[in-house]
C-alpha cells in the first residue's frame, strides 16, 4: 500500500554529571556526555533504508560558578 514508518536503533547513552564545592562562593562543575560514544541512526522500512546516521562522539564540558 506504499506506507512507510521510521524507527531508530536501541542505544544505551551514559551520562555523568558532578560538582565540588570549592570555597563558600566557587562551586566546580563537570559533564560528560555519551560516555559510551553510541551512534544514533534512523531507518525507513519497509526496506530498512538507512535515513539519518548521528555519530557525535563523546562531550566534555567542565566550568565555574561563583556567587557574589
Amino acid at each position: 500500500n506504499g506506507n512507510t514508518s521510521e524507527s531508530t536503533s536501541e542505544t544505551l547513552n551514559v551520562d555523568f554529571a558532578g560538582s565540588y564545592q570549592v570555597s563558600e562562593r566557587l562551586r566546580a562543575t563537570f559533564e560528560a556526555l555519551n560516555l559510551t560514544d553510541e551512534v544514533s541512526d534512523q531507518y525507513i522500512s519497509p526496506d530498512d533504508r538507512l535515513s539519518f546516521y548521528h555519530h557525535y562522539g563523546r562531550t566534555f564540558m567542565a566550568g565555574l560558578r561563583f556567587s557574589y
